[in-house]
């Protein structure tokens, strides 16, 4: 997005011969893709805790978090950057 929506292209030049055969690899694109939501989930879903019961007849649920401060950092950023890939994919399609 950097270099081709916003026209930040220098240091993408350089390292794009070096990466566009491991990129235009169907493994490579994979990794890619789904890098943010792995790095998403191995930041925040360990310290998340869900809760789901009945209390006074009704259907109870609850949620906590106790992240410790990089992981929480992690988890947004690739939560940033998932929210581009959204983005993108949306403005590719349309």
């Amino acid at each position: 997005m950097l270099k081709y929506v916003l026209g930040v292209a220098g240091p993408f030049d350089a390292i794009e011969p070096t990466v566009t055969p491991f990129i235009t690899h169907p493994i490579g694109e994979t990794i890619l893709v789904l890098g943010p939501y792995m790095a998403f989930a191995l930041a925040i879903l360990p310290f998340a805790r869900l809760r789901l019961g009945r209390r006074e007849g009704r259907l109870a649920a609850s949620a906590e978090v106790a992240v410790p401060l990089t992981s929480l950092v992690v988890g947004a950023v690739s939560a940033t950057l998932i929210i581009f890939m959204g983005l993108y994919w949306v403005a590719e399609n349309l």
